[in-house]
C-alpha cells in the first residue's frame, strides 16, 4: 500500500459520523444518510489510531495521529512526520531528520480519496452487514465492504456505534496478508481552518533540508 493511499485510508470511514436517526435497515440506506451528513462538513479534525498487523511474518505496529481535513486538503501529524496536501503539492517533513521531501500530488486509479468513496461508495463498493452485536450496553453494527474494481486489498471490515451513528473503527485487509486498522478517538466536525495550515513555509523550519522532487 503506498504512502498516499495510507494517509487517505485513515479518513475513508473515519468521517463517515451522522446524528440523523438510522430508521431503515439496509446497509445502503445507512451508508447514504452518513455520506449526505458528511458532505455537509466544511472541515474536520480526526483523533486516530492506526496499527498495522502481519501475522504470517509476526508484525505489529501502532501509531497516534491527527488530521485536519479541508476540502481536498489536509494536515496530518504521525508517527514523527508533519505531511501536508494542498491539493497539488504534498509536503513530507520529518521532524527527527529536520528534512522536507516535496512532490506533487497526482491521483490515479488505485488512489483512493474521501471525496471519492463518499460519492461512489455505491458504485465501487458492495456492503454487506455480517452482524450486530452489544458490548458495554451498546449496540454495534459489523458491516463489509468488498470493492468492485481491483485494488490492493479485497475488503474493509467497518464497525458502527448505532447508538451514535458513527463509525467506531476500520479495517482494511491487503492481499499479500496485511491488515490496516484505523480506530477514531476523537471527531469535531466544521473546525475553524486556517489556509495557512495546508502549506509549508521553510522559514518556519530554521536549517531544514528541502527536497524537491517535482
Amino acid at each position: 500500500m503506498n504512502k498516499n493511499n495510507l494517509i487517505l485510508i485513515i479518513l475513508l470511514f473515519s468521517i463517515f459520523s451522522t446524528k440523523a436517526q438510522i430508521k431503515d435497515t439496509t446497509v445502503k440506506w445507512i451508508l447514504k444518510q452518513i455520506s449526505d451528513k458528511t458532505k455537509q462538513y466544511t472541515s474536520v479534525k480526526i483523533e486516530f489510531t492506526y496499527k498495522y498487523e502481519n501475522e504470517k511474518n509476526k508484525i505489529s505496529d501502532v501509531k497516534e495521529g491527527d488530521i485536519v481535513i479541508h476540502g481536498n486538503k489536509y494536515r496530518m501529524n504521525v508517527a514523527g512526520q508533519l505531511i501536508i496536501n494542498d491539493g497539488t503539492t504534498v509536503w513530507t517533513y520529518l521532524k527527527d531528520a529536520e528534512e522536507v521531501t516535496i512532490n506533487k500530488y497526482k491521483e490515479t486509479k488505485e488512489s483512493i480519496t474521501p471525496q471519492k468513496i463518499i460519492s461512489d461508495y455505491n458504485k465501487d463498493f458492495k456492503p454487506k452487514l455480517i452482524r450486530e452485536y452489544t458490548e458495554k450496553g451498546k449496540t454495534y453494527m459489523i458491516i463489509d465492504l468488498t470493492p468492485n474494481i481491483s485494488r490492493s486489498f479485497y475488503k474493509v471490515r467497518i464497525i458502527v456505534d448505532k447508538g451514535l451513528q458513527q463509525v467506531r473503527s476500520s479495517v482494511f485487509f491487503e492481499k499479500e496478508g496485511n491488515k490496516f486498522s484505523y480506530e477514531v478517538k476523537k471527531l469535531i466536525p466544521n473546525v475553524e481552518i486556517d489556509d495557512n495550515m495546508f502549506s509549508f513555509d521553510p522559514k518556519d523550519y530554521p536549517g531544514v533540508e528541502i527536497n524537491d522532487m517535482r
